[in-house]
This record gives structure tokens, C-alpha cells and sequence, in this order.
């Protein structure tokens, strides 16, 4: 058993299945934004710590990755970025790479936590 690549393409397209009622002028309860926070950040870190590098080291061969691989890269994100140091990104180093990463998770992490502060806990969200 395995997953595909593409999940990265459907997890990109959820904040706009979970913002569609702010388009008719509705709100979202805080529980659906919550879940749907947590459903990105989880898919996100699955595709781009796991099954990406996978893909991208020779590894797996696109499409479907087998569960046990993505958890091996997800269990060793030095494998994860050093695959991303020999891939792409015009020769960065590891350690470059790794604080891109750090920084891109820290901002992850702070728009969720924006969206989960108890202030909208206790009110509707409104994205529009």
C-alpha cells in the first residue's frame, strides 16, 4: 500500500474547500478550521518530509510510496533534507536547507496557532 505524489496537489486545493462558504457569505465553526488546520499540517509534513524526498532520492518510483518509506524519511528528516540539498535548489547545503525548513515549519506552526488561540474558540470564524 502506498500514496501517490498527487495527495500533494489535492492537500494544496483544502484551505479552498474549507473557505468556500465564506464565497456565499457564510461562516466556518471553529472546530471545522481546526481540523482542517490540522489535516494541512499533518498531509503537509507527510508529502514533504516523506513521500517527496522518497520519490525525489530513487528510492520509491512515482507514484504510490509505500507506507514504510515515508515513515523511514519521516523518522530521519536529515535524509529528507539531504536529498533536498542533492535534487534542486541551485546547491544549497544541508544546513541551509535545514533552517528553510525550520523557518517554513515555524510559520506553519504560527498561522495555526493564530487560528486555534482561544479568541476563536469561542466565536465563528469569518474568512471574508
Amino acid at each position: 500500500m502506498g500514496l501517490g505524489a498527487e495527495g500533494w496537489y489535492m492537500l494544496s486545493v483544502l484551505p479552498v474547500f474549507v473557505a468556500a462558504a465564506a464565497a456565499f457569505g457564510r461562516s466556518i465553526g471553529p472546530r471545522a478550521a481546526a481540523s482542517a488546520t490540522v489535516c494541512f499540517l499533518l498531509g503537509e509534513a507527510w508529502m514533504t518530509f516523506g513521500t517527496l524526498p522518497a520519490i525525489y532520492s530513487g528510492i520509491a518510483e512515482p507514484g504510490p510510496v509505500p507506507v514504510a518509506t515515508t515513515l523511514s524519511f519521516l523518522a530521519h528528516p536529515h535524509w529528507s533534507i539531504g536529498t533536498f540539498a542533492r535534487v534542486g535548489l541551485g546547491g544549497a547545503s544541508s544546513w541551509t536547507l535545514a533552517a528553510i525548513a525550520a523557518l517554513w515549519v515555524a510559520a506553519l506552526l504560527s498561522a495555526a496557532a493564530l487560528l486555534l488561540r482561544p479568541a476563536l474558540r469561542r466565536e465563528r470564524v469569518s474568512l471574508l
